[in-house]
């Protein structure tokens, strides 16, 4: 009986483990596919890519952004349910997003989940030297332990390589005059063009739904198969 159960637990094991490396060969492949190109480079990209998915008995088909909206809410849904405790808003939130609709008109997005991260304030439509949107993380004292510190710098990492500014402000420093400087600065800083913010929102979908959406979710939403 023993023998059963262990037997039974490794096959479960190397079944998870075959399906966690087909899912991230999954998402390295449909990412750079799923983002429309341009550039003549690009576009030589996305040529090169779909050839490795047929050499690797994958099909490909291109996913509509509404689709893809559809799919990231659900996910934000279970997210949220999964981390409350990151998905609440703090009083330093609240009176941060408050400050930014007292100093402009720009849209402001609270505990949005990008990718595997979950950002306190982000505003997509300001345009900073050759970024676009803004990420706001309010920081308390938790954050000066050893663990947090380096989940922070992760996060700031991985937005920063999306193409995403971060702005990081403590959380007793809300009236400070740096900030007060700062959201005046909101009003006149540049905004990217609709079509940009567009493909600023794909991103954000297609992250979040590579990074946390199951096996059987993504054959759905890109039409893979393997031979």
């Amino acid at each position: 009986m023993l023998h059963k159960e262990i037997t039974t637990m490794i096959n479960e094991i190397e079944r998870q483990s075959s399906d966690h490396h087909r899912t991230n060969r999954i998402r390295q492949l449909y990412l750079p596919l799923q983002m429309p190109a341009r550039r003549l480079k690009e576009k030589e990209a996305q040529r090169t890519l779909k050839g490795v998915l047929k050499m690797n008995g994958m099909n490909w088909t291109f996913c509509e952004t509404d689709q893809l909206m559809e799919s990231y809410h659900r996910i934000c849904d279970k997210l949220t349910h999964r981390h409350q405790g990151e998905s609440l808003r703090t009083p330093a939130e609240y009176k941060m997003k408050m400050l930014i609709r007292h100093y402009t008109r720009l849209q402001t997005e609270t505990s949005l989940w990008i990718g595997n991260v979950n950002v306190d304030l982000f505003i997509p439509a300001v345009k900073i030297g050759n970024t676009l949107g803004l990420a706001i993380e309010l920081d308390g004292r938790v954050h000066y332990r050893e663990l947090k510190g380096r989940k922070d710098t992760f996060k700031q990492g991985y937005l920063k390589s999306l193409g995403i500014c971060v702005f990081v402000i403590e959380n007793h420093d809300l009236t400070h005059p740096c900030v007060l400087s700062f959201l005046e600065k909101l009003k006149t800083m540049k905004r990217g063009c609709s079509k940009k913010r567009q493909l600023l929102w794909r991103r954000i979908y297609l992250e979040t739904i590579l990074h946390h959406g199951t096996t059987e979710e993504l054959r759905f939403l890109f039409g893979y198969s393997f031979d």
